[in-house]
């Protein structure tokens, strides 16, 4: 199946001071604390992604919001996070967050991005289904909408927007496509990375239960997968190719790759081509 790619103070109420003074920061207006966007990489092989903002509340704690998104199924977006969390705690919630496995990675980035990100996603949800909506307290975390909805959705699908013109073409033919749950369309996606430290990533494979050694490579047989082969991979130098066969399985394979690569792997190229 491998095809060959080329490289080339406290407060008595959230919004007022204890002594009935001036209201506190809402929204975008609190300090920063952390925000997160999705692993540019897994975004692009598989128009999916986690972002994540979080802010200081004028008592101290932290208001944070996180949402997990997928252009293969634009309505099943799910939103969570809290108005007032405390800081030990919420350094908690953040280290779990990173640890769960097989988890669409997320790295640092603005808030602004993130915010493109939260925005676009939801409007790409309600042009599908317009009864979508969110908790407007975990979505005020992001920020204020910049522009119509339209504006929105384009800003993370247009033609300038955070996703290739012909990945958003492969997510809507799946969202489009009747399939069971559970299903992905068929897509042969071809991967082509450089990695930064080759042997110490062929080591972090080796001991990687979901990887086996076969003639010419690797065999990835994921235990989300039940142990069948779902994909290959090929190391040969710095270069590193991988392929599997959907969008979804993609994100998971490149995700699975960049962590035990500790983030040394640069993604290259990726083609995306259907299987009949």
């Amino acid at each position: 199946m491998r095809r060959r790619i080329s490289t080339r103070r406290r407060s008595s109420a959230d919004g007022q001071t204890a002594n009935g003074g001036a209201p506190a920061a809402q929204g975008a207006r609190r300090p920063l604390v952390a925000a997160l966007v999705p692993d540019p990489d897994v975004w692009r092989v598989s128009g999916a992604g986690r972002t994540l903002v979080a802010r200081r509340r004028a008592d101290g704690r932290i208001a944070w919001a996180s949402i997990v998104f997928d252009l293969k199924h634009p309505t099943n977006l799910t939103f969570f996070g809290s108005g007032e969390t405390e800081e030990g705690a919420f350094e908690e919630i953040l280290d779990a967050l990173y640890r769960i496995e097989d988890a669409l990675p997320m790295m640092g980035g603005s808030a602004s991005l993130a915010a493109r990100f939260a925005h676009g996603a939801l409007a790409h949800a309600r042009a599908a289904d317009p009864a979508v909506s969110a908790d407007p307290a975990l979505l005020s975390v992001f920020g204020d909408a910049r522009g119509s909805e339209e504006q929105q959705r384009r800003a993370l699908t247009g033609e300038d927007g955070l996703c290739s013109k012909e990945l958003v073409t492969r997510c809507e033919q799946e969202a489009n496509a009747e399939l069971a749950p559970g299903e992905s369309l068929a897509v042969h996606v071809a991967m082509a990375f450089r990695a930064a430290s080759p042997e110490e990533l062929g080591r972090a494979i080796a001991c990687d239960p979901d990887f086996t050694v076969e003639k010419g490579g690797l065999a990835w047989r994921p235990a989300r997968g039940n142990k069948q082969k779902l994909g290959s991979v090929y190391l040969e130098g710095d270069a590193v190719e991988a392929e599997t066969v959907s969008l979804d399985l993609a994100g998971h394979l490149c995700g699975r790759l960049k962590r035990l690569a500790q983030g040394g792997l640069e993604l290259l190229q990726v083609e995306h081509r259907p299987l009949d």
